[in-house]
């Protein structure tokens, strides 16, 4: 008679607070991940500015190394909920890997406008099962951004409905204390969102990571 697999962590474990706790990782970097910010978004603009002189196919580069840039951050959570090594460097590490973020931009785009065509609710849904993409391509450098696709929809089974729930959350914690503090709490809520962010991926993995026998 074969036994259940067991995983690291279950899905039930894997609440608003528990997550809350643990987007901690970036206390202490609030500077180095607010530098690697601005430096990426300013990047990003001026990039952008000077493609969208040129018609069509600036608009699709001017998106693609928009989203490479914004993973610059994203990334640097990652790296501190991974207790790896923060440098403003780790921003950039997209930039390493353009090629293949690229063509990842190129078909997550394609595939949740194929899914609107639909309805909306079906583009949203496609949007939150592709949502770990770039997470993956970082842990799995070797791995094809279609792989990294389909791995991420293979981790959102089953958290689909509680991602997007945290997400509408989020939304209303940005906003209202955004609001009241007129802007101030972005300087941290901003950091913490992304590194709630990182922590769920590694929450997912672990949660679909059976422990050894």
């Amino acid at each position: 008679m074969s036994e259940e697999n067991q995983y690291v962590i279950t899905s039930e474990e894997i609440t608003f607070g528990k997550l809350w706790d643990k987007s901690t990782a970036l206390k202490g970097h609030l500077g180095g991940f607010w530098g690697a910010y601005i430096v990426t978004f300013i990047i990003a603009t001026i990039c952008c500015a000077l493609l969208s002189l040129v018609p069509v196919l600036g608009s699709l580069l001017g998106g693609a190394i928009a989203y490479v840039f914004y993973l610059g951050p994203v990334i640097y959570a990652l790296y501190a909920v991974q207790n790896k090594t923060l440098e403003l460097g780790v921003a950039f590490k997209p930039c390493n890997k353009f090629s293949k973020f690229f063509v990842a931009y190129i078909l997550l785009t394609l595939f949740t406008f194929l899914w609107s065509l639909l309805l909306i609710i079906p583009g949203i849904i496609a949007a939150i099962r592709y949502v770990l993409t770039p997470f993956i391509m970082f842990d799995n450098p070797e791995m094809s951004p279609s792989d990294a696709i389909k791995e991420s929809c293979k981790l959102m089974d089953g958290f689909k409905l509680k991602f997007f729930g945290y997400s509408l959350l989020w939304s209303l914690i940005i906003g209202f204390f955004g609001t009241i503090t007129l802007g101030i709490a972005l300087i941290w809520l901003i950091p913490k969102s992304m590194a709630f962010m990182a922590s769920f991926y590694e929450s997912v993995k672990a949660a679909k990571t059976p422990t050894a026998a």
